[in-house]
């Protein structure tokens, strides 16, 4: 009984590990391909590719052992790059680029699927905003620039909610206004 057990037990890790990569496909109604999966030892790994009607990538998942794992990127129906999203362990874990018409927009860390830390919001490849955020509220001072890069606003928040302080600048650096608010309230 023992020696049965471990032979089925060997057979069975044979066949596991002999197993070929597989891909898995799945259609729209017109033909083309909408979903690519590719399998080792039955889990998804490697590079899975989601694609528009119009047969352009919609985008790329990077799995491991079948838990999303790397960085995955997303695109337009034209074929321009939209998200640049890293997972670990099956959840967003670090950098994430959000873009717009091809042109950075946001950046942003994850830890434990929430955003944390300095969120940098882009115009036109500038800077145009630092969010600061911990564990996935707005938390402590904020800065909006003005397009040269000067700072145009400082604000303060907790619990997601405009707290303190907030003051205007005007181009040249000088105090345009402040304003008082306490939980999103202007006092």
């Amino acid at each position: 009984m023992k020696r049965t057990l471990i032979t089925l037990i060997s057979l069975l890790a044979f066949f596991q590990t002999a197993l070929p990569a597989k891909i898995s496909k799945e259609y729209y109604p017109n033909g083309k391909v909408k979903f690519e999966y590719y399998y080792e030892h039955g889990k998804k790994n490697g590079i899975s590719t989601e694609y528009y009607p119009n047969g352009k990538i919609k985008a790329q998942w990077r799995f491991k052992d079948g838990i999303l794992e790397g960085i995955s990127t997303e695109y337009d129906e034209n074929g321009i790059k939209v998200a640049e999203i890293t997972f670990k362990n099956g959840r967003q874990e670090g950098l994430t680029k959000r873009y717009e018409k091809g042109l950075l927009k946001f950046e942003m860390n994850y830890r434990n699927g929430k955003i944390d830390g300095i969120v940098k919001e882009y115009e036109n490849e500038k800077l145009k905003a630092e969010w600061r955020y911990k564990n996935g509220i707005k938390e402590g001072k904020s800065i909006v620039y003005y397009p040269d890069g000067k700072k145009r606003y400082e604000l303060m928040y907790h619990n997601d909610k405009l707290n303190g302080i907030t003051k205007e600048y005007f181009k040249n650096g000088n105090l345009k206004a402040e304003w008082h608010y306490t939980d999103g309230v202007l006092d």
